[in-house]
């Protein structure tokens, strides 16, 4: 069994002996003896507005907590996209659950626009959109009623699609210039690095796109034939079909890229609950990107 976090992650400020409830920028990082990434109710999601809140940083976080705790994994995103396939009956989740989810909030580009967490937390592990969600925005707060700007919840875990991006780990996406977007190496167990690709590392076997757009095709996996990453996009795809969510992606990259998932606050039709994005560095961290929290046992 696994324990997903039912909201985007905030901070446990562990000198204060609180929660960082506005996404004040101010985590400390350090390894073992410093802040601790939540799931909780009532709170702006963390960001890297300012704050150095990459992918490490945000997996040393969720270690922080003990053993078992880490950061949204690869398999565990893939087996959410798996699960909301089947009930939905449609890989354009925005469709099939008849939510939007957080998409339409008007960007303000000095701050991390996302929403308070929590407004799902009546529906418990069901499915179903929020009546009411309050938007945050520099501290000035309003009750949003619309679909595009109220949580969505799937089985108790709130906004797998919509309000912030969410860091995603157990995968690299490398390339050395000629593989399109590059190839995708998952990690076979919690020992997550950053720029790696060989040893507890093993290569899908497919490259992804090589231009963002909305998804037309997935790519197939012998090694691990339970990811879903997009190897063709656009030749007729569109908001509505086949899968109804735009991949980012940079042509022909060289180096080493991270994964989010999801789709931010404006995001509109683009997002959903198969909107990767692979184009950002290992040490990037922006004020769109935030995490969630996970749990396996011996891990």
């Amino acid at each position: 069994k696994i324990y997903i976090g039912a909201y985007e992650g905030s901070v446990y400020d562990v000198s204060a002996g609180a929660y960082i409830d506005d996404d004040s920028q101010v985590t400390d990082f350090t390894v073992s003896t410093g802040d601790r990434f939540s799931s909780i109710a009532g709170v702006k999601p963390a960001s890297g507005l300012s704050q150095n809140f990459t992918r490490t940083n945000l997996e040393a976080l969720c270690k922080n907590r003990g053993s078992g705790w880490h950061s949204l994994d690869i398999r565990q995103a893939a087996m959410e996209e798996l699960l909301m396939m089947i009930e939905l009956g449609t890989m354009n989740t925005q469709s099939g659950s008849g939510s939007n989810g957080i998409v339409n909030i008007t960007d303000n580009s000095s701050y991390n626009c996302a929403s308070l967490t929590g407004s799902t937390s009546a529906l418990g592990n069901s499915s179903g959109q929020a009546d009411v969600t309050v938007s945050d925005i520099n501290g000035v707060q309003t009750n949003e009623t619309a679909n595009g700007k109220t949580s969505y919840s799937y089985r108790g875990t709130e906004n797998p699609w919509g309000n912030i991006w969410k860091f995603v780990h157990g995968i690299n996406i490398w390339c050395d210039g000629t593989m399109h977007g590059g190839v995708p190496y998952i990690c076979t167990d919690y020992a997550f690095a950053e720029s790696k690709n060989s040893g507890n590392y093993v290569s899908a076997g497919f490259s992804v796109a090589n231009s963002s757009g909305y998804i037309n095709a997935l790519g197939y996996s012998q090694s691990c034939d339970w990811l879903m990453l997009p190897s063709e996009t656009e030749n007729g795809a569109g908001s509505s079909l086949p899968v109804g969510d735009s991949f980012y992606c940079s042509a022909n990259v060289n180096g080493y890229r991270v994964a989010r998932l999801g789709g931010s606050w404006n995001y509109n039709a683009n997002a959903g609950g198969f909107c990767w994005y692979v184009m950002y560095g290992t040490g990037d961290k922006v004020r769109s990107i935030g995490g969630r929290l996970t749990y396996t046992p011996h891990s």
